[in-house]
């Protein structure tokens, strides 16, 4: 009982901090507190510390180098502030796969599916924030050929480098809290990568696919870390 009113009461001081800092609008506050209390009910404080990592390196890459981003026509929407919908499609797909280890305890796999799945978000939003600053000219993958920073499905090798790093932490952070094992570091690198190059060759195929917008795309970069980490693990 006591975790739990701890990470309760850490999902509610992130949520108005977030709101406070304009990181989040309101929607985005009230959703991401119901989406972490289901985390921490769940999984416990500790699980939940993961998402704390992701909330706070993404929050800080999206105002990092904001103006030129914003003069470069590639910043984040709303002046940065992130939404309802952006805290369903980044901690939708962990929420549910807290809840189904919650409902099924046997099934361990859940636990590193979860923490792929935040890991993947953070890899994504760092490639994007971080990686459309640093680069010069990004490349579609399967067209091989360079494209202007914020094309949809773009990567560089300066956001690759930053989303894997960024990974890496979520990665580090969890197992040091106890949250996944070691050994499920390597297999969780892998589905991390393999989840990200999928939703760069989404996001260039959606200019033919209009149903692959960005929201739908990140859901899916977050299910299938999740669904490659079951394979893996």
């Amino acid at each position: 009982m006591p975790d739990t009113i701890i990470g309760i009461s850490l999902a509610v001081a992130l949520g108005l901090i977030g709101l406070y800092l304009k990181a989040f609008d309101l929607g985005g506050c009230l959703a991401g507190i119901a989406l972490s209390l289901v985390i921490v009910w769940s999984m416990g404080t500790n699980a939940y510390g993961v998402v704390i990592v992701f909330v706070v390196l993404g929050s800080a890459a999206t105002r990092v180098g904001f103006r030129v981003k914003l003069a470069r026509g590639i910043a984040q929407p709303n002046k940065g502030h992130r939404g309802a919908r952006h805290a369903l499609v980044n901690l939708g797909v962990p929420a549910a796969c807290a809840l189904g280890y919650a409902l099924f305890p046997a099934a361990a796999v859940l636990r590193a599916a979860f923490v792929a799945s935040v890991a993947s978000a953070l890899a994504d939003t760092l490639g994007t924030e971080l990686g459309q600053l640093l680069s010069g000219r990004p490349v579609l993958l399967l067209q091989r050929k360079a494209v202007p920073p914020g094309t949809p499905g773009a990567v560089s090798l300066q956001g690759i480098f930053a989303g894997l790093l960024g990974a890496a932490l979520v990665g580090a952070f969890a197992s040091a809290m106890g949250v996944i094992p070691p050994r499920i570091f390597p297999p969780l690198m892998l589905s991390v990568l393999l989840a990200v190059s999928v939703e760069s060759i989404l996001g260039e195929l959606s200019t033919q696919a209009p149903a692959l917008t960005n929201p739908v795309r990140n859901l899916l970069l977050t299910a299938s870390a999740a669904a490659l980490m079951c394979l893996l693990a």
